[in-house]
């Protein structure tokens, strides 16, 4: 069929039909508008709807110096809260085609998927002002069937993409906010771009939404509550413990947490937001995501932000990637190593499994560090002693103390992985950084056990020191 609408973006409102789930499998053809309607439209693109296809075909025809030929649909269905959603689709030809979230609030899309070709060959991560441009090529999900898959999950969006060869996490943005709860429904586009080399033919055959949440979002730990001493370190013979009640309020132990800060040469603190430190615990299907909220310390090019990060996660629980919002990783020969002052110089050697991308994958075992090199500290916070208090001379004398609650030391060793992470905000005028763990297992299962066994966090960074000990 011949999509005859002939007025240039022209938007069909209609009452959206509230509800939870989706599921098209395109088996109502020729007619599309038991499920969609047309938001926008330039030229006469064509539709071909047969039984378990959806079929846009775009010419590479020219409306004017920078409008070629297209048609974007949206659902009827609308949807709030987190949300999964995923398309099947081959992108064959040229053009472009994108698919995700319309925004009711602004009518226009706000997360997107966007699959280009030709000069702009990439697939676009986009959410609100947020967006990967160029950093994945297109190359490897042309020309046969994949699966675009957004997720959001509180206040964060998981992008991923499934070319044959397995879904791949590529990357986290924070969810766009907006003065009231926005409701979004789902669309699709298909368009030829004037200057780019012929037509645009995309056929899709799944899409599936759902809306809900199996599990809250736990906040486990904000430092926002807590008010405690900010003494660096265990005291020898003396096994503290404090409470704490998460957002569920449940309640949990803490060996220790500390807060110091660095000062400038004048003595002066060099303005650490206390408030930004917080840990929360959310589900993703199969499993759920550990996420750690920290100060990003300033804009990408400050030597004053980022900083270094070490996680002990028990054994049991699995760790499948790591994604981050406002965050990027470094290497000794990075971009963001060389942005950091003397300290990280130091650290950027001790730290292993490191990628210059948004997200990695792996599983790495703990990593014992060797004492004796590490026993000697300056002065507390001290940013060229990165270890510190990892190991040092005060808390060496705990690691034979039976009564000591701490999680550091040779006892953890056979128990617990340590991740160790170099980063550097990655967005300048924001002042938080989110490291999101992606586990196998659900957040009950996580839940579980870290109460049993423990988790340690220790933030290292140029402006003071978070850590977190023996948090169950």
């Amino acid at each position: 069929m011949n999509v005859c609408h002939t007025l240039l973006m022209i938007a069909i409102l209609t009452t959206p039909v509230n509800g939870q789930v989706l599921l098209e499998t395109f088996t109502n053809a020729p007619d599309y508008s038991n499920n969609w309607m047309i938001a926008s439209q330039s030229g006469l693109p064509r539709v071909t709807y047969s039984v378990g296809n959806f079929r846009v075909q775009a010419p590479n025809g020219c409306l004017d110096a920078s409008t070629g030929i297209g048609v974007t649909f949206r659902s009827k269905k609308t949807f709030t809260g987190d949300l999964d959603i995923s398309f099947q689709l081959n992108h064959s030809g040229w053009g472009r085609t994108q698919v995700g979230l319309w925004s009711q609030n602004t009518n226009q899309p706000l997360i997107s998927e966007v699959l280009d070709t030709d000069d702009t060959p990439y697939l676009d991560l986009v959410s609100g002002s947020s967006s990967t441009g160029y950093f994945y090529s297109s190359a490897g999900y042309l020309n046969k069937p994949i699966t675009l898959r957004i997720k959001v999950m509180g206040s964060n969006v998981n992008f991923y993409a499934d070319n044959g060869l397995g879904p791949t996490l590529l990357q986290t943005w924070p969810l766009p906010t907006s003065s009231s709860p926005d409701t979004y429904s789902l669309y699709f586009a298909v368009a030829s771009v004037c200057w780019k080399s012929g037509p645009n033919d995309t056929s899709f055959t799944l899409i599936t939404a759902t809306a809900g949440r199996p599990f809250p979002t736990t906040m486990l730990f904000d430092t926002t509550f807590l008010t405690q001493n900010g003494f660096l370190g265990d005291i020898p013979g003396t096994a503290a413990t404090y409470s704490t009640l998460d957002s569920t309020g449940t309640q949990h132990s803490y060996h220790s947490f500390n807060i110091i800060d660095n000062t400038d040469f004048f003595g002066n603190p060099m303005g650490m937001d206390h408030a930004l430190f917080h840990l929360s615990l959310a589900s993703e299907s199969p499993g759920s995501t550990l996420t750690l909220s920290m100060p990003s310390g300033g804009d990408s090019s400050d030597t004053n932000s980022g900083g270094s990060l070490q996680f002990l996660l028990p054994f049991g629980i699995t760790v499948n990637a790591v994604s981050v919002i406002n965050a990027a990783f470094g290497d000794s020969v990075s971009p963001v190593a060389g942005a950091f002052s003397c300290a990280f110089g130091v650290i950027v050697g001790t730290i292993s499994d490191q990628a210059f991308h948004n997200v990695y994958s792996g599983y790495q075992l703990l990593e014992c560090l060797g004492l004796d090199a590490y026993l000697t500290i300056q002065q507390v916070g001290d940013t060229c002693s990165p270890v510190y208090p990892i190991v040092n001379n005060r808390s060496a004398v705990c690691l034979t103390d039976p009564q000591n609650h701490s999680l550091y030391g040779d006892k953890s060793l056979n128990t617990h992985q340590l991740r160790k992470l170099l980063w550097k905000p990655s967005v300048d005028g924001l002042t938080r950084s989110d490291l999101i763990f992606h586990l196998d297992q659900p957040p009950t299962q996580v839940l579980n056990m870290i109460q049993q066994k423990g988790i340690t966090v220790y933030l290292n960074t140029p402006r003071g020191d978070f850590l977190l000990d023996n948090f169950h």
